[in-house]
């Protein structure tokens, strides 16, 4: 015969309520006054900082002092890797001590056309590019993860123009906004397959600057061989076309010397991170801050993220690369 205690009715184990924040932000109509309450002052900060102000306020910024100024220099002949009356890289001493430049050719010489022009003109031109490189990184992003929510598209919005980085670059119309866009491009190119345009688009990347150089070997994983082959090909063609009598002394001198950078705070590597811990006084631009121990840990670290990473994903290259075609 039954006891009591089985004839009674069964009762699921109570569950811990979910917390006030968590239940509101479930509600459709709370997001929705969140995002305008957050959203309308942050597209007002943008709106002042990162196109009215720089419009009108006559700064020096990268673009006007490093590509326009090295591209005056190539054009009439001289180095840009050497410290002359009128350019030396935007700062009295050199970028912390070098004598001149330190990015590649290609993008000073692509510049050149815009030399001749009035500088606050072009100045004005590149603030409207770079906040369209901001705007096509944000749609292509949406796009290419076939995000539908016109909410969700709203804070991927507000998140990228609030990162403060994000609106420096802006300000200074520096070629990183350009680069932004290009690994969006990256991104919707690897969801659809192995597309030869983001080849292209990476070849233009590192012509600009080498900081997607990584991207190459996620190629390799991936066996998207048209990916890597024309970006290494588009990267090669751009820089041999680019004032070749440069390139050996870009490679030789200067890469070798600076393109490892520093421990100042703009930059968010991990080298700068360890420069920062070990060497305190080179956030403040007293010495780079980078050294052999720097360097050997920076590269234990990168390592171990690297077969990490690969141990993670093993076995996932064929599948990855087919499930997108």
């Amino acid at each position: 015969m039954a006891t009591i205690s089985e004839l009674e009715p069964v009762r699921a184990k109570p569950q811990p309520a979910a917390s006030a924040w968590g239940a509101a932000l479930g509600n459709r109509r709370f997001r929705t006054l969140v995002l305008l309450v957050a959203g309308v002052p942050i597209a007002a900060a943008y709106l002042w900082y990162g196109v009215i102000w720089p419009l009108f306020w006559n700064q020096l910024s990268d673009f006007r002092q490093v590509y326009l100024d090295g591209a005056r220099v190539i054009a009439a002949g001289g180095d840009p890797y050497q410290c002359s009356t009128t350019f030396c890289s935007g700062h009295s001493k050199g970028w912390l001590g070098a004598a001149g430049a330190v990015y590649p050719p290609f993008p000073l010489w692509v510049m050149q056309p815009f030399a001749r022009l009035d500088p606050a003109t072009v100045d004005a031109i590149a603030l409207v590019a770079a906040n369209l490189c901001l705007i096509g990184f944000i749609w292509i992003v949406v796009r290419s993860l076939a995000v539908k929510d016109w909410q969700l598209i709203a804070l991927i919005a507000l998140l990228c123009v609030s990162f403060a980085p994000t609106l420096t670059e802006v300000q200074n119309r520096n070629f990183q906004v350009l680069l932004l866009l290009i690994s969006g491009l990256l991104l919707l190119a690897w969801r659809r397959g192995d597309r030869w345009w983001a080849g292209v688009a990476l070849g233009l990347g590192l012509a600009i600057k080498l900081v997607e150089a990584p991207l190459l070997v996620l190629g390799l994983w991936g066996r998207r061989w048209w990916f890597v082959t024309l970006g290494l090909g588009t990267w090669a063609v751009l820089w041999l076309l680019a004032v070749p009598r440069l390139l050996p002394e870009y490679l030789f001198q200067v890469l070798p010397n600076f393109g490892r950078g520093s421990g100042e705070e703009m930059n968010i590597a991990p080298l700068g991170a360890v420069a920062r811990l070990i060497h305190p006084e080179s956030l403040y631009l007293q010495g780079r801050g980078v050294d052999t121990p720097v360097l050997a840990l920076t590269a234990t670290i990168s390592l171990a993220v690297f077969a990490v990473t690969a141990w993670r994903l093993r076995g996932q290259a064929s599948s990855s690369c087919c499930s997108c075609r």
